[in-house]
């Protein structure tokens, strides 16, 4: 899997965020509390619904930012050349969705996961 952007939408520290990765290595850099952590959260939690924090906390309530309603994440990615879109959001009545090549094949929490 080769992940190519990012978008966090009121996701912990990150009001509007996207981020392009090139291919090759990818370094993220900032001062303590620049939300550098909170881009590895937001790909893992669009990937596996999880985030280090939600299991710490047991809540999904709690990546929203502050004072924010709802939060966001869609990761971009690519495997075996196939390109591959997952939106996850921190809704009350959303749909996370899947997308290949622009196209959806899954909406619902259950099956994007099974995806």
């Amino acid at each position: 899997m080769i992940i190519e952007r990012v978008e966090l939408k009121d996701f912990l520290s990150h009001k509007s965020t996207t981020i392009t990765f090139s291919r090759g290595l990818t370094a993220i850099i900032g001062p303590n509390g620049a939300g550098k952590s909170s881009i590895i959260e937001g790909i893992v939690f669009s990937l596996f619904q999880d985030s280090f924090r939600s299991l710490r906390d047991g809540t999904k309530e709690s990546l929203k930012r502050i004072g924010a309603k709802s939060a966001s994440v869609k990761l971009t990615f690519n495997v075996a050349g196939r390109s591959f879109r997952v939106e996850r959001f921190i809704e009350r009545g959303a749909v996370d969705k899947l997308y290949e090549e622009d196209k959806l094949i899954a909406t619902q929490t259950s099956y994007v996961d099974k995806k």
